[in-house]
């Protein structure tokens, strides 16, 4: 009997357990319903306050581009670029996907002692840094962000001011960077960029077709932004460093009003071209670097092509006239000179021009190879192997089908113009001594 009532005792005392723990994990359970809750109150408040931000923001409903999806995510649509200004000032410019502030810090060393930044929100950023010391390197960062909850996306490189008074120095030259269809850039011409960016040059020319903007019947601003988009992105390990000009070719249709408002919405290059008034600023410019006049020709003019108009022949004419200058660099698009399947039709005239002016060299593209031609003494370059698909036999001269790139080193009087492969091979070099006495 007495053990009897001790396992009745203990069967009691079990059931009292079970029900206490019954009690705990009902709480449990219930408390774990109402955080839950609670939590997803907050999360619908949160998404509901968004929206009316969204929605009240008059900056972006106004956006053309504006996609909800992205207001939290800010990129760059074209990313930054510099450009020499003069020896004491550096431009920066840049796109974004949605109306953005910027922050750009600066200095010679990577602690960026300096700042400028600007509150108004747009898509299209040009920046100036000026009182920069000539011939010097600067470290810079950009910081992009929206009144939006849009998060900073930073961008950071460097670049080097120019100088007048060096006498030493390289840029690089290439051409023909388009694809054959489509706004892909050919993977040979992000091979080159980088083999570019690697070399110790002061800037880039590209002699036209960097963009394919010929394969489609109707040009619209869509297609062009995805294509410059592309370029951009391919070209900035360069672009971001150095100043980068360009000539423009058959391909990037200048001659249509989008495209050619595009070119010149994306790019900075000197106001200081000829021709009819309006139409050919930024297509026609020169610029100095050193002891060295550059300047950019426009091979594709309405109602000229194959030529050049009378315009821009005496503008051309008046820019050589500049005796200051101990080397004078020519680039367009069209061949002058060299190529076997057709050359300016003013091919004669303008060599004269050249020789009586004492110009250096001349660099072209349009013909996919390289090509090295001398008349008169006077080399003629074809560098038309950025990416594009490589053509053959098409040159007078000396010709290599490869994908490629040049350099040209200027030490005082001497000119060294190489060509390298997009492995970096030497494929040629030669030199020019541009003593005129």
């Amino acid at each position: 009997m007495k053990n009897k009532n001790i396992v009745y005792i203990i069967i009691g005392l079990v059931c009292i357990l079970i029900f206490l723990a019954l009690i705990f994990l009902i709480k449990i359970f219930f408390s774990t319903i109402s955080a839950t809750s609670i939590q997803f109150q907050n999360n619908v408040n949160t998404f509901n306050n968004r929206n009316s931000e969204i929605l009240n923001n008059t900056n972006i409903n106004n956006d053309p581009g504006y996609d909800p999806l992205k207001i939290y995510k800010i990129d760059y649509s074209i990313k930054p670029k510099v450009m020499f200004n003069s020896g004491n000032s550096e431009i920066i410019n840049f796109e974004t996907n949605v109306n953005t502030k910027y922050e750009i810090t600066y200095g010679r060393t990577s602690q960026n002692e300096k700042n400028i930044k600007d509150d108004i929100l747009q898509t299209s950023h040009e920046v100036v840094l000026n009182n920069l010391e000539p011939n010097s390197r600067y470290y810079y960062n950009i910081k992009i962000y929206s009144d939006n909850g849009g998060y900073n996306e930073e961008f950071s490189s460097s670049f080097t001011t120019q100088s007048s008074i060096i006498y030493n120095y390289a840029f690089a030259v290439m051409g023909d960077s388009r694809p054959v269809t489509g706004f892909i850039m050919p993977k040979e011409f992000n091979e080159i960029i980088k083999n570019v960016a690697k070399a110790n040059v002061n800037f880039a020319i590209i002699t036209g077709d960097m963009i394919q903007l010929s394969d489609i019947e109707k040009i619209t601003v869509d297609r062009v932004n995805e294509a410059w988009k592309n370029f951009t992105d391919a070209v900035s390990p360069v672009s971001s460093k150095i100043p980068v000009y360009l000539t423009v070719g058959n391909h990037d249709e200048p001659a249509n009003t989008i495209a050619l408002q595009r070119f010149r919405d994306i790019w900075t290059f000197p106001h200081n071209g000829g021709g009819k008034t309006g139409w050919y600023d930024e297509l026609t410019y020169w610029f100095s670097y050193a002891n060295s006049l550059f300047i950019v020709v426009n091979s594709e003019e309405p109602g000229f092509n194959g030529s050049m108009s009378p315009e821009q022949y005496l503008w051309l004419q008046k820019i050589l006239s500049y005796d200051n200058y101990d080397h004078k660099f020519v680039f367009t698009h069209n061949p002058i000179a060299g190529s076997t399947r057709g050359v300016n039709s003013r091919s004669n005239e303008l060599h004269s021009l050249f020789m009586e002016k004492n110009v250096s060299a001349i660099f072209t593209g349009h013909d996919h190879v390289y090509c090295k031609y001398k008349k008169n003494g006077l080399y003629y370059i074809i560098t038309g192997g950025a990416g594009s698909p490589l053509y053959n036999d098409l040159c007078a001269g000396t010709e290599i089908s490869q994908f490629h790139y040049v350099t040209v080193e200027v030490e005082g009087q001497t000119i060294t113009i190489r060509a390298f492969s997009k492995d970096n091979s030497l494929l040629d070099s030669f030199s020019i001594n541009d003593n005129k006495d």
